[in-house]
């Protein structure tokens, strides 16, 4: 529910797939995605203790390993998507390497991408 609430449309519908697949993956390490869990998992909780001032505990902090795999997936979705789209505008531009200025051109041509991160 809360991915449908970062991205829309056919984004939301793919990315809730995504992170769907990546909490199915127990058996791979780290879930098959790049973005390191435990990390995530840390800055969730981080910030969850600075907003509610209170200490978590162990169970509540391991139940956000979910949350994490989830949140992991669902960024590693929206960066591919944005370098897939860079990469094509790059191709359109002539140039080699994607730019700084391919990724806003990409970002800014994709309307649900660019809705979802703005």
């Amino acid at each position: 529910e809360v991915i449908r609430l970062v991205s829309i449309g056919e984004l939301s519908k793919y990315s809730a797939v995504e992170a769907i697949k990546a909490v199915d993956n127990k058996d791979k390490e780290n879930f098959g995605l790049q973005i390191p869990i435990k990390k995530v998992q840390n800055f969730v909780a981080n910030l969850i203790t600075k907003s509610t001032e209170k200490m978590m505990t162990e169970q509540a902090f391991e139940s956000l390993s979910t949350t994490a795999v989830m949140i992991s997936a669902v960024a590693e979705f929206f960066v591919a998507e944005v370098l897939e789209l860079a990469s094509t505008a790059a191709r359109y531009g002539l140039v080699s390497v994607i730019t700084p200025l391919c990724i806003r051109t990409a970002t800014e041509c994709d309307a649900e991408l660019a809705s979802s991160l703005m």
